[in-house]
């Protein structure tokens, strides 16, 4: 018998698309107990149409964003287990059926994940998460591949012990639930199948690149004090971050911070197999070199990069 489980909705201005999010949830095989929707102060008719169509509605008197929102609905939701859908993201009929079964003693049930571009459904990033990776170390796991909340299941209890999502993050606020549910300890259990579609479209909170990244640079800043253990995982992230960032001509202030994270966990950065670079590394700052193995790779440098 598989355990009730809450569907959580954060929506700010989603009417366009809850009428999609119900056909995807009347079509789960297994049905979730009980829909509650918590509106995060939208100018449409949010709030009106989620009551229409079905859900327990919340309102905010003002935004909160993606963090105090879904708080507000943890602490609401009755179920033992409960699952946060996006509004415009979708689930595969299979969806609950799967993850329920698969309960057991976890606190984290997650199926594997797929972003897929809403004009043309495109495939654009495979989120794939290793059990033998989570249960090796679960903390490097989850900084290393974020675990989006829409492919999850939580145990409410575990979740709420944690103190639920950190609202001083507007961005990767769900990734780092998933990093502070490892340090807590939680047991994860990973279904195989790709059960969970997150739609991108560039309307929603993430759109905000300088927001996202900021708050990824900040996390990660974090995580160098608080989990020395990952430091090798910090560092290769933090770079990958900083190389993006100079790669893409976009916030060099942020692309600092992230090689100063490198540092910090004993990185020698800019990881690189050009002999020239790697000489440099003794004399020039970490900054420089970063810079200028972006310049190289943006102007196609034919000599290996790696």
């Amino acid at each position: 018998m598989p355990p009730p489980v809450s569907l959580l909705v954060p929506a700010y201005n989603a009417e366009a698309y809850l009428p999609r999010l119900v056909e995807s949830m009347r079509r789960q095989t297994t049905p979730f107990t009980e829909w509650l929707l918590c509106d995060d102060a939208s100018s449409d008719r949010t709030a009106g149409l989620a009551a229409e169509l079905g859900f327990r509605v919340l309102q905010n008197p003002a935004n909160l964003g993606p963090a105090g929102t879904r708080n507000r609905l943890l602490a609401a939701a009755t179920c033992p287990w409960i699952h946060f859908q996006d509004a415009d993201d979708l689930l595969e009929p299979d969806f609950l059926a799967c993850l329920a079964e698969a309960t057991g003693e976890a606190d984290v049930v997650a199926c594997q994940m797929n972003w897929t571009a809403e004009d043309t459904g495109r495939l654009e990033i495979a989120w794939r998460y290793d059990q033998a990776a989570l249960e090796a170390d679960a903390v490097s796991a989850a900084i290393r591949t974020p675990i989006g909340v829409i492919c999850c299941l939580y145990r409410a209890a575990t979740l709420r012990a944690i103190g639920g999502f950190d609202e001083g993050f507007r961005g990767w606020e769900d990734a780092d639930l998933g990093v502070r549910m490892a340090a807590a300890g939680a047991r994860f259990t990973i279904v195989p199948q790709v059960l969970a579609r997150g739609i991108r479209h560039g309307r929603g909170a993430s759109s905000d690149r300088r927001m996202m990244w900021e708050s990824r640079t900040r996390l990660l800043e974090r995580y160098a004090v608080d989990y020395p253990h990952a430091a090798e995982t910090i560092g290769a992230v933090a770079e990958e971050l900083a190389a993006y960032l100079l790669g893409s001509g976009r916030d060099p202030d942020l692309a600092d911070r992230a090689i100063k994270v490198c540092q910090r966990t004993g990185r020698a950065v800019p990881t690189t197999g050009h002999p020239a670079l790697r000489l440099a590394r003794a004399v020039l700052p970490a900054g420089v070199l970063m810079r200028l193995q972006a310049a190289r790779r943006r102007f196609g440098d034919p000599r290996p990069q790696s």
